[in-house]
């Protein structure tokens, strides 16, 4: 999916490039006042060296990340013109030089292609939003519950369980415990195997990125968006374990639980940023998690 991306930028950079060469030319045969013309003209001649650098852009990436840097702090200074030639807006510009400025101030080499598939971008394209990955990781975690709670009803192993010398508080708590266990571990390999895949594709140089309106360095933002997606992984693991509970089949509990999590990917799937939700969405999380828990320890309580 990454290299698709970074495929795809690097399709329409040239494109773009070309565009705004086109809408700049026109904007200088249109001006009247020799000032303006020379400041266009500036421009123009920084579009017309990206054009070229653009032909063999794996020789000449610092020329362009310089080159496409310098233009942006030129085309800042006439917002009207940014947004009648160039497509852009001067709010996108400015974030576009404070991400230069970013990487010049931490020391780090400004990246040629920011959708490349480096390891901490990998993780982060995971639980920054609700992805198709994280729908594979909470359906995982779907799994798990439903192989523990409801296997175990199926299979008849509960009465044996329960014939243990061990209060039913504290087998109901040491299967959740396993449950949450698994799960979270199998929230780690997946995490694991993007980093992995990411340093064997790209490597891991240091990657800025702008997040929710700030500067951010991506393994900061992967780690801060990854507590969201511990917070989601246990409200479905609680909810696998209600329903496994109370349906104690193992089809029917996989039909109730796919169907919830469709619902889930449908009404998130829309969000940029899990940090936007409002606190009600996340109350209501938290309540589905303390209701599956009491609802099912309850249950397991009155079996014989």
């Amino acid at each position: 999916m990454q290299e698709q991306s970074a495929r795809r930028w690097q399709e329409e950079q040239p494109q773009q490039i070309e565009s705004w060469y086109n809408s700049t030319r026109m904007e200088m045969h249109k001006g009247e006042v020799s000032d303006w013309n020379n400041y266009i003209g500036s421009m123009l001649s920084d579009l017309g060296m990206l054009r070229v650098l653009w032909k063999n852009p794996e020789q000449n990436q610092e020329l362009i990340v310089e080159t496409q840097n310098a233009f942006y702090r030129k085309a800042i200074q006439d917002p009207g013109f940014c947004q009648r030639a160039l497509e852009l807006d001067s709010s996108e510009l400015e974030q576009r030089i404070a991400l230069a400025q970013s990487y010049e101030q931490r020391g780090w080499k400004q990246p040629f292609n920011p959708f490349r598939a480096r390891a901490e971008y990998m993780v982060y394209t995971m639980d920054h939003y609700f992805s198709i990955i994280l729908l594979i990781v909470l359906s995982g975690c779907c799994l798990i519950g439903v192989w523990i709670w409801a296997r175990m009803y199926e299979s008849g192993s509960v009465r044996l369980m329960l014939a243990l010398p061990y209060k039913k508080g504290q087998l109901f708590t040491a299967f959740l415990i396993l449950n949450l266990g698994i799960s979270f571990l199998f929230l780690a390999a997946v995490c694991g195997f993007l980093w992995l895949a990411g340093l064997s594709l790209c490597g891991n140089d240091p990657l800025l990125i702008v997040e929710n309106g700030q500067i951010l360095p991506c393994s900061q933002a992967a780690l801060q968006n990854l507590s969201y997606v511990v917070i989601l992984c246990l409200m479905v693991s609680c909810m696998s374990m209600a329903v496994s509970v109370f349906v104690r089949l193992v089809s029917d509990s996989l039909i109730i639980l796919t169907v919830m999590m469709m619902a889930l990917y449908f009404l998130l799937r829309t969000v940029h940023f899990f940090c936007q939700l409002p606190w009600l969405v996340w109350t209501i999380v938290f309540a589905c998690i303390v209701v599956s828990t009491v609802l099912s320890r309850r249950k397991f309580g009155f079996e014989n």
